[in-house]
């Protein structure tokens, strides 16, 4: 019942008027299986009803970004190689959900197109934010090698501006995009482990670990994992 209660004050909060059972979600006649969600952090991603017009909306507003995103992946799979470049678009549950969750207005939000390039190591991300730098308009520049977040995480977060359009690019190391994949599918990131003391104190030095291997480092071991952790296998390897 711990989840069904999360997810019923999820509900009375941003959707008030669904209805759910111990094993069910009701609304207009659809039931939606509460199975679907019993993943670490699973209540905060949950499909939350939408009208027809809210989703339409949401819909056109990501497809207006597809253009600059297309002249930005180009761009960058020229200057860097195709292989290493990657991208995502934002869906429009995910962004009416994110604009009720945090009241912003659509135009405040940054993510809707997400590109990453992998380098090797922080050089190579260096090298790449300058290339970058002089081909295209960069609004906003993070550099978590020079100012570490407290989670361990490493890489260059940038927002670039196209044609009035922003997107993030993040320049990740193959060694931080394999911390920063398990970190998510873990629910050590923003899921249900993420107020676990223990499991932060273990991210932090899981990830100064994987910064010790991505700068060469043979004399380095890999922390131990919380039992909390080690138990669902979720340990990082």
């Amino acid at each position: 019942m711990e989840l069904v209660n999360r997810i019923d004050s999820f509900i009375q909060k941003y959707r008030p008027g669904l209805v759910l059972t111990p094993t069910k979600m009701k609304r207009g006649g659809k039931v939606y299986d509460v199975k679907r969600w019993e993943k670490p952090g699973a209540e905060r991603e949950m499909a939350v009803s939408f009208s027809k017009k809210d989703i339409d909306f949401a819909t056109k507003h990501i497809a207006s970004f597809i253009p600059e995103k297309n002249i930005l992946l180009r761009g960058l799979s020229n200057l860097v190689g195709k292989d290493k470049v990657t991208y995502r678009l934002k869906g429009a549950g995910s962004l009416l959900n994110k604009l009720q969750r945090k009241d912003k207005d659509i135009s405040d939000i940054t993510d809707l197109v997400g590109l990453m390039v992998k380098g090797k190591n922080y050089k190579d991300l260096r090298n790449y934010a300058n290339i970058v730098s002089k081909k295209f308009k960069v609004v906003e520049i993070e550099d978590f090698y020079k100012h570490e977040r407290s989670d361990g995480y490493r890489a260059i977060h940038m927002l670039v501006e196209v044609n009035g359009k922003k997107m993030e690019l993040q320049l990740r190391s193959v060694y931080f995009s394999a911390f920063g994949d398990w970190s998510h599918q873990s629910g050590v990131y923003k899921g249900d482990f993420s107020k676990s003391e223990e499991v932060l104190v273990y991210e932090k030095l899981v990830g100064d670990y994987v910064l010790a291997i991505e700068q060469g480092k043979v004399d380095v071991n890999i922390p131990p994992c919380p039992a909390l952790l080690e138990a669902r296998r979720l340990c990082f390897s």
